[in-house]
């Protein structure tokens, strides 16, 4: 199925999924631009975050909050779902680079 939209979305372009959701049994169009969008879409970077984009991911994060695609919308070829995801990791990374400070702290202090 994920050849065949690639095909039909190549073929006919990305805009009318009710046309394109004629060709699957089982998807609705909304369906189809949501696989679209969130994975098969050739706008969406298969590339790393840079450290420019990472900065800009959390500070637009503690000025517009939880608001993903607006922010993504300041990125080049970036989408709401990708940009949750990796402010995620950030989270993560901060918070295990704290405990582990955290560690080393408390074991210079245990002498």
């Amino acid at each position: 199925e994920n050849k065949l939209l690639q095909h039909l979305v190549h073929s006919h372009g990305a805009s009318n999924w009710a046309k394109l959701a004629e060709n699957f049994d089982d998807c609705s169009a909304a369906q189809l631009r949501a696989h679209w969008a969130h994975t098969l879409s050739d706008t969406l970077a298969g590339r790393p975050y840079s450290a420019e984009e990472d900065a800009h991911i959390l500070r637009m994060r503690q000025t517009v909050g939880n608001h993903w695609a607006r922010i993504a919308a300041g990125m080049e070829r970036r989408n709401g779902n990708g940009v949750k995801n990796r402010f995620r990791t950030l989270s993560r990374a901060q918070a295990l680079s704290h405990s582990d400070t955290h560690k080393l702290e408390s074991r210079d202090t245990d002498f």
